[in-house]
């Protein structure tokens, strides 16, 4: 059987701190967050797109999905952003390759998600990340940390697909706790694969971002870098 490579698009989150859905916000023109992160995903080397879905983005995704040029479906999102993974991880059990992205990460571009697939095919995992730039100090003991070996995690993260299934299914029955999909591939022992991202990745959070956001969409188009 054809194995591929299927991108996991999460858009079931509940933008709690935005205090509407984040990523159905028009960020520049008819731009929106969940549309964005769906063309870079289209754009890269994936074969195949799968939406996890809510009811506020199941229509849009649905739409997105229709006049995609690629595969690509929606899946119900679940009540935490791990079994949102996990349901659509129950679509790739024929992949090569998973890459998990988070859509409010709008920013990125087509060329970083070839990179983390390319990586990932070598070495069972890639996770984008980047460095640590700011002095990071303990709130409690107001000690400085070094920062010289934190990496802040961002997405995609992509890995061979029969590993992170077989470790979303461990960590889920045993349950344990995680924030992403890398803290699951390690709790079941693997190590993993980091590749640093420069380029802007930052993830669409609060009211603030906006203009940020907008601005760097803007100027993109502009120049047509994207």
């Amino acid at each position: 059987m054809n194995r591929r490579i299927i991108g996991i698009l999460l858009a079931a989150g509940s933008s709690a701190r935005m205090g509407e859905n984040k990523l159905l916000m028009p960020l520049y023109n008819d731009e929106n967050a969940l549309k964005l992160s769906f063309e870079a995903m289209s754009a890269s080397n994936i074969d195949e797109i799968i939406i996890t879905d809510s009811d506020d983005t199941e229509s849009y995704a649905r739409a997105l999905c229709e006049q995609s040029h690629k595969k690509a479906i929606c899946v119900r999102g679940g009540a935490t952003r791990a079994q949102s993974v996990m349901n659509a991880l129950e679509h790739c059990q024929y992949a090569d390759i998973a890459v998990i992205h988070d859509a409010a990460r709008c920013l990125i571009l087509p060329e970083t998600i070839n990179t983390s697939i390319n990586e990932a095919k070598i070495y069972g995992s890639a996770i984008a990340a980047s460095r640590v730039v700011d002095t990071l100090r303990n709130e409690s003991t107001s000690e400085t940390i070094d920062r010289s070996e934190i990496l802040a995690m961002q997405t995609p993260q992509a890995f061979k697909a029969d590993l992170i299934i077989s470790a979303y299914k461990a960590a889920i029955e045993s349950g344990i706790e995680f924030t992403d999909d890398c803290e699951a591939y390690i709790k079941a022992g693997h190590t993993p694969h980091y590749f640093i991202n420069d380029l802007p990745n930052m993830k669409l959070t609060i009211r603030g971002d906006i203009e940020v956001f907008s601005a760097i969409i803007s100027n993109r188009r502009a120049c047509r870098c994207v």
